[in-house]
């Protein structure tokens, strides 16, 4: 978990103060105040290897049971570090790495609680069986949530919950499911897993992939000055093609976002090239299996 100055709880050090790119990892092998409540038959737990970054890499493994009572739904929550004025901060996205470990498709939505009131996503960000690692984002904006009033709650969260829900809501629906998470980090844009963002970008940008190095699953996130068609390629370090992840689509200005599976691939150095217009720019990546 990284954090500013804060106060002492327990055996860790927190803060009630929100601040961008603030993130829990998960490597102290604590659960970093997320918990599903108590009682709970099958309560979260820390998992020592196996997260985005491969081997070592620590994470949450999230259990419900469906049917009724406790355990019955998918869903965890903080009222610890994660509390205080989203608006002031500049945190208008959550992002988290997730992989559905059961086997059931899930919805996965962010609420937000402050005294009597909640807001919830509009969307859901779809978890298929055997997704792998993928990356989430959760944009946290008034055009983005229902319930509310969001911007009153975003000026003073006092919770925060991720779950499993079908329509909007912040109690999460029952299902016999398992979730893999990792690496909950609080951002300052609001760029979509597979889809975009119409920010205020002013630049061509290929930003570094993360994780780096991974295993087989990374996100690669882009920024675009104005809509055009775009190509994303990787290639290795002889200068072979070895994926087309976006072939030409026409895209929107804004930020974007895909995901990179290599899970074809053996370890090594790749180049990833990302083209649109006139303009392209190249990085590295790093595959260790």
């Amino acid at each position: 978990m990284t954090l500013l100055a804060g106060v002492i709880l327990g055996s860790h050090t927190t803060t009630f103060a929100q601040v961008v790119n603030q993130t829990d990892t998960f490597q102290d092998g604590t659960l970093d105040f997320w918990s599903t409540g108590a009682p709970d038959p099958t309560p979260p737990v820390n998992v020592s290897t196996g997260g985005p970054q491969g081997i070592g890499d620590r994470y949450i493994r999230l259990t419900s049971s469906g049917g009724s009572g406790p355990g019955s739904r998918l869903i965890m929550s903080n009222t610890h570090q994660w509390t205080g004025n989203y608006l002031s901060a500049g945190i208008n996205n959550i992002h988290v790495y997730v992989k559905n470990e059961g086997s059931t498709a899930l919805l996965l939505r962010i609420a937000l609680l402050s005294s009597s009131n909640g807001c919830s996503s509009v969307s859901a960000i779809s978890v298929p069986v055997a997704s792998g690692w993928m990356a989430a984002d959760f944009p946290l904006i008034a055009s983005t949530m229902t319930g509310g009033p969001v911007n009153t709650i975003l000026g003073n969260v006092t919770e925060i919950r991720l779950l499993h829900s079908a329509a909007p809501n912040t109690k999460g629906d029952p299902i016999a499911a398992q979730l893999g998470i990792d690496a909950i980090t609080a951002t300052g844009s609001t760029s979509n897993v597979g889809g975009s963002t119409t920010g205020t970008v002013r630049s061509f940008n290929l930003l570094q992939n993360y994780p780096n190095p991974f295993n087989p699953t990374t996100t690669i996130n882009y920024e675009l000055a104005s809509a055009g068609y775009v190509t994303l390629k990787v290639f290795n370090l002889l200068g072979k093609e070895v994926a087309t992840l976006i072939n030409a689509r026409m895209e929107e200005r804004g930020s974007h976002s895909t995901l990179f599976d290599a899970s074809s691939l053996s370890s090594g150095t790749y180049w990833y090239r990302l083209e649109a217009g006139n303009e392209s720019q190249t990085k590295r990546l790093v595959l260790i299996k």
